[in-house]
């Protein structure tokens, strides 16, 4: 039988809007406007998911929240794996704040994948997102709503069904809706559509 996870990004901070590097090492709630477009969704969203769907969220408090506000009174079962990249020493900043940093620039010369001590690289983030994404699925008694982070959700979506990490980057309230199925072999995956194709928040 075919099931349906709805993996979202969370809803936008105040970081977001300033267009820092909000990670991990960054707890911040989520914007009031974007509570009230959070809130609007939770129908739509809802309605395309079977009756009983499970809800999973990342740790921190944007994801919690955005969780929150879009499943009403159901359980918010949290993934801990699920957690935005840790920046290290870039975490918070801004582009023009580092851009003259040359760890840095190799940093983005790089996509991710030449780091300085205590920030997370690239594969390691695909990793733990892949195996946080596969616990919320295998745990999952039917459908799923999985609310994490942009960095999850390209990590999720090019390691399942490749392409460019970047390819898969998604604005705050927005990502995809994936066909899965489960049994005795495991799961596998079928298509996949934007969630902004079919809802407008």
């Amino acid at each position: 039988m075919e099931r349906v996870c709805i993996l979202l990004r969370h809803g936008m901070t105040k970081g977001n809007l300033e267009k820092r590097y909000v990670g991990a090492g960054t707890d911040e709630e989520i914007l009031y406007e974007e509570r009230e477009r959070a809130v609007r969704m939770r129908e739509p969203l809802a309605g395309m998911l079977a009756e009983g769907y499970t809800v999973f969220a990342g740790p921190l408090k944007r994801t919690v929240q955005t969780a929150e506000l879009i499943a009403g009174e159901k359980k918010i079962n949290l993934i801990e794996k699920l957690k935005e990249t840790d920046f290290g020493g870039f975490e918070n900043k801004t582009y023009a704040e580092l851009c003259h940093d040359g760890l840095f620039r190799s940093w983005i010369e790089s996509r991710g994948m030449e780091c300085p001590e205590g920030t997370e690289d690239r594969r390691s983030l695909e990793e733990r997102s892949l195996a946080g994404f596969r616990e919320a699925l295998a745990k999952a008694e039917g459908d799923a709503l999985v609310v994490c982070h942009g960095g999850n959700i390209m990590a999720v979506m090019s390691g399942i069904f490749g392409g460019d990490f970047y390819d898969y980057s998604v604005p705050c309230l927005d990502g995809y809706i994936i066909r899965f199925r489960k049994d005795d072999e495991g799961i596998s995956y079928g298509t996949f559509d934007r969630i902004t194709e079919r809802v407008s928040a």
